[in-house]
């Protein structure tokens, strides 16, 4: 009796080894529970069922059966094994799985040793992630899982800037490795940003596949997608509270359970995770917190006299399209600016008056701005026609310009080299236009005697005045009829009026202020007639465009300013400045940030704020035009 009871401990010694893998996980990570036994198991060996439910863990997938044989100093050793994908259980804790036994065909049992699993509590998310929302499905069990494992999280590459200065603001979606998703979707808010300028550097569509990365936040792994990536501009300074531009949500539910002798059967999408109270899937929103930002107006200790209003990091340089020329040639010269900001708002440098150079006509400009992930910057180009008034070298002097640098913190004037233009006399300048050819005869005129008269030819033939009446007719004079008179006097009076009227121009030419203030007016009213065909046509970005260049321009030409880089700020200045009443200066500047938020908006405005904007413009430049005389 002994003998058999010694036997029958040895028939269940443990043979099978048993391990899980990873050692400690976070509550509800997969692990790998494995069963490895020596030699090879004959076919109709059965497996003991194994209550992994029983010691806290959910079945996502196996088993799966691996036989492997390895040579090592001439012997050769085979293995066989079972592999089943595990869900740790939900709470922290230290977590065992009992002996398993396998059953062969002979009657003998194979035992294995018990496997442990350490579920560690997950850690908490470090200090940049404060302010997280979790999800909330109205179901107490979800809600826990949910809970520091999905979110929507929102960053600011910098929490103080400068008014113009970029901030890149991002939203990332964050997924604990053990989270399964059923859907995503997006809710995108039409107007976001207030206050700023806002472009777009990344933005994840309806139809686009999140592009997941590994992250480890403070030892826990998440899957990371981004989202959005905006970079944005203050049009003014103060405390702002960015609320997401974006919110996502994903599906929640109860799928169909399947059974084991469904050929696509998979225990993952049994899990409860997805059980639901409802009978439909809840939609779980996933928003991200407000971010706080400040704004710092630009310094006004060191600025210069001649500050262009540009914020950013650029460079300036000049030249000429050739170096030599000839006299009364077009000659071009082209400034460019490149670096990073708003090149849009970087407005025509002055230039200092060169002699033997005169200005052909205003700048052609070109922006070519580049959006990369980094941020906003580009290349900005002015070229200006010259007209080569004389021969002779002429030294263009370096062109100046001024830019507050926010990376720097300071103003910085740009300068450029100066650049030659060899300019040769040309032969039709050396002559005159218009030649008189010496006559080669010097033969009197028979009846006048007038030598400079030469008869080439007989083919010309004189006027004759006599006889050309008929004999009895009398006729008055030309040069005594009053009228006469009257036409001889005209050319005085032209002249005068011509000398008059050139006068006028002249004084109106060097009084460049006076005259873009004068036709203010009547240009914004033609522009506003502009945008009232995107107005009829529905085409909201296009007329608030038309909108803001009228307004903009307005106040530039009383202002005898460039409205490239007039800012909101620059604009509420000129105007209080010029006496302007309070309830206007904020009735526009109110009207300009519109414009810029509903042409970067998602949802674009209708038909009636369209129109009371128009309405608003219209009158608003009615009260200036009265207020700036």
């Amino acid at each position: 009796m002994a003998a058999l009871l010694t036997a029958a401990r040895a028939a269940e010694s443990p043979t099978v080894q048993a391990s899980i893998a990873p050692a400690q996980v976070m509550p509800g990570e997969p692990v790998q529970y494995t069963l490895e036994a020596p030699g090879s198991l004959p076919p109709e060996t059965r497996l003991a069922s194994l209550n992994f439910e029983q010691a806290g863990f959910q079945v996502l997938g196996g088993p799966m059966q691996q036989s492997s044989v390895s040579v090592v100093n001439q012997q050769t050793t085979q293995k066989f094994s079972y592999t089943w994908t595990l869900k740790a259980p939900p709470q922290a804790g230290n977590y065992s799985i009992g002996a398993a036994r396998l059953l062969l065909p002979d009657g003998r049992t194979l035992v294995s040793n018990a496997a442990s699993v350490v579920v560690q509590t997950p850690p908490p998310l470090p200090s940049s992630f404060d302010g997280v929302i979790s999800p909330q499905t109205g179901n107490p069990e979800i809600d826990r899982q949910l809970k520091g494992g999905l979110f929507l999280h929102g960053s600011a590459d910098k929490q103080k800037a400068y008014v113009g200065e970029q901030i890149t603001v991002r939203y990332e979606l964050y997924q604990a490795g053990d989270l399964g998703v059923l859907q995503y979707g997006f809710d995108r808010q039409a107007n976001p940003y207030p206050g700023f300028m806002a472009h777009a550097l990344y933005q994840l569509s309806e139809r686009s596949t999140l592009r997941f990365r590994e992250q480890n936040v403070n030892g826990r792994m998440f899957r990371v997608a981004p989202v959005e990536t905006t970079a944005l501009f203050a049009t003014k300074s103060g405390t702002f509270q960015i609320e997401p531009s974006v919110q996502m949500y994903t599906l929640v539910g109860q799928r169909r359970r399947r059974t084991f002798g469904d050929p696509m059967f998979d225990r993952f999408f049994d899990d409860p995770f997805f059980d639901s109270p409802f009978d439909r899937r809840p939609r779980v929103p996933l928003r991200a917190a407000p971010i706080e930002i400040e704004i710092l107006p630009l310094p006004t200790e060191g600025r210069p006299a001649d500050f262009s209003d540009t914020v950013g990091a650029f460079q300036m340089a000049a030249s000429f399209d050739r170096t030599q020329a000839r006299q009364h040639d077009l000659v071009t010269l082209k400034v460019q600016f490149n670096g990073t900001g708003q090149v849009e708002t970087i407005s025509p440098p002055r230039l200092p008056e060169v002699p033997g150079l005169t200005l052909h006509q205003e700048p052609q400009i070109e922006a070519q701005p580049a959006h990369t992930a980094e941020g906003i910057g580009g290349r900005k180009t002015f070229e200006y026609i010259f007209r080569a008034a004389q021969a002779g070298a002429i030294d263009f002097p370096a062109v100046e310009y001024v830019i507050f640098n926010p990376k720097a913190g300071r103003y910085e004037r740009l300068r450029t080299e100066p650049v030659r233009l060899t300019v040769q006399a040309s032969a039709a300048a050396e002559q005159p236009v218009v030649s008189r050819f010496p006559t080669t005869t010097a033969t009197a005129d028979a009846k006048t005697g007038d030598p400079s008269v030469v008869a080439l030819t007989r083919d010309i033939e004189y006027i004759h005045t006599d006889g050309f009446l008929r004999d009895g007719w009398r006729v008055e004079p030309l040069y005594e009829r009053p009228v006469f008179l009257m036409f001889q006097a005209a050319p005085i009076g032209l002249i005068a009026g011509s000398f008059l009227i050139r006068r006028r121009r002249l004084r109106l030419e060097g009084d460049v202020a006076g005259a873009r203030r004068r036709s203010a007016r009547s240009l914004a009213s033609r522009r506003l007639r502009g945008a009232r065909k995107p107005l009829a046509a529905g085409e909201s970005e296009r007329f608030f465009e038309e909108l803001d260049r009228a307004l903009r321009q307005f106040v530039a030409d009383h202002a005898n300013e460039s409205p490239a880089g007039l800012t909101t700020g620059r604009i509420a200045e000129a105007l209080a400045a010029r006496g302007v009443p309070a309830e206007d200066v904020a009735g526009i500047v109110a009207l300009l940030e519109q414009c810029e938020s509903a042409r970067y908006a998602k949802m674009r405005p209708d038909a009636a704020a369209m129109r009371d904007a128009y309405d608003r413009a219209a009158q608003l430049i009615d009260r200036l035009a009265r207020s700036l005389k």
